[in-house]
């Protein structure tokens, strides 16, 4: 083979990979999905650290995974777990995070079944993920979800007039946005929602590193040229528009905003290291001001890194703290029949 042979074919190969690295590049920048697939992969796996003597605990919970609830869209499944007993009992409805594009009920299994342990039923539930599903979706899922729990408490041995829900990151902002579709006419028809749950069943709400000011989240600036991309990325999956701004419903985004005195009594915790604590503490006070009971649980002035969904590493001392909080506030809030 010739040296000109030689260099056309470098040549060649060289404008393949520019081709292809162009065409990559290229996607990346009219299709949210290649962005939304990698912060997908970020959440793979959970941060779940079990609690010492957590198989003990285990053995006495009984657990049934992969049930399926009648819905519109996809991922419409569950895990329900409980004590070994067939009576109703309180149930706590626990809705996962993971970026609205992420994810898993798998994710928050130890915890449900420490929370099982203390006398609950608790349902992991999954949804449809953006930019499959866009937004409201997942909140009209979880409605859907709920109605489905009713018409199936015989069975389950699910007190469904005693519920208490839950999320934790982006399931911390959608179950939020459920419970206001709940108690607010005008707020549902921001949504175009329906009410599916009387919200006198609803005994309290937990809220573990939730977003609760996502419009400004979603269009903050940072020091990142990296993040500000995903972050835009990660807007258009969850909208459905490149130009999510202009969407008809952007102003619903920011829980602060339209919080009543209709909501629940309120469980509230945070890491006090890249997640949401600003958030958490504005939502706290904003909560207070409206005269509605809050139990909040803050690391502000810990020396000790508590990063975003600490609440799951349980060999951690403020994490166990903040889970006997929280099994304080079911217990007064959720009545044990």
């Amino acid at each position: 083979m010739n040296r000109a042979s030689i260099k056309r074919g470098i040549l060649a190969v060289l404008a393949l990979v520019l081709l292809i690295v162009g065409g990559v590049a290229v996607y990346f920048i009219v299709d949210p999905a290649p962005s939304a697939f990698l912060i997908r992969r970020v959440f793979e796996g959970g941060l779940a650290v079990k609690p010492e003597g957590y198989e003990a605990i285990e053995s006495e919970v009984r657990v049934y995974t992969d049930l399926t609830y009648e819905s519109t869209a996809g991922r419409n499944t569950f895990d329900l777990f409980g004590p070994k007993n067939t009576q109703k009992l309180p149930t706590v409805i626990w809705v996962h995070g993971g970026a609205f594009v992420g994810g898993d009920k798998q994710d928050n299994y130890e915890y449900a079944v420490q929370l099982a342990y203390q006398g609950y039923r608790v349902i992991n539930l999954n949804y449809d993920l953006a930019p499959e599903a866009v937004y409201p979706s997942p909140v009209h899922q979880v409605g859907e979800a709920i109605q489905y729990l009713q018409s199936q408490a015989d069975l389950f041995g699910l007190d469904m007039n005693n519920i208490i829900l839950a999320g934790d990151s982006a399931g911390a902002h959608i179950i939020s946005q459920y419970m206001m579709v709940q108690v607010d006419s005008q707020y549902a028809q921001k949504l175009d929602q329906s009410v599916t749950l009387n919200p006198s069943y609803v005994k309290g709400i937990a809220l573990f590193c939730g977003p609760y000011d996502l419009n400004g989240l979603l269009n903050m600036q940072s020091s990142s040229g990296v993040l500000d991309f995903f972050m835009s990325r990660l807007a258009w999956a969850y909208m459905g528009e490149k130009a999510w701004m202009d969407t008809a419903y952007v102003e619903s985004l920011s829980i602060l905003n339209h919080v009543t005195k209709d909501f629940p009594p309120t469980f509230i915790t945070d890491g006090n290291q890249m997640s949401f604590m600003e958030d958490g503490l504005k939502m706290q006070e904003k909560l207070e001001s409206l005269q509605v009971p809050v139990t909040s649980v803050f690391y502000e002035d810990v020396a000790d890194v508590l990063g975003h969904e600490y609440q799951f590493k349980m060999d951690n001392p403020y994490s166990v703290h903040t889970f006997e909080e929280f099994v304080g506030f079911l217990n007064k809030y959720a009545k044990k029949v």
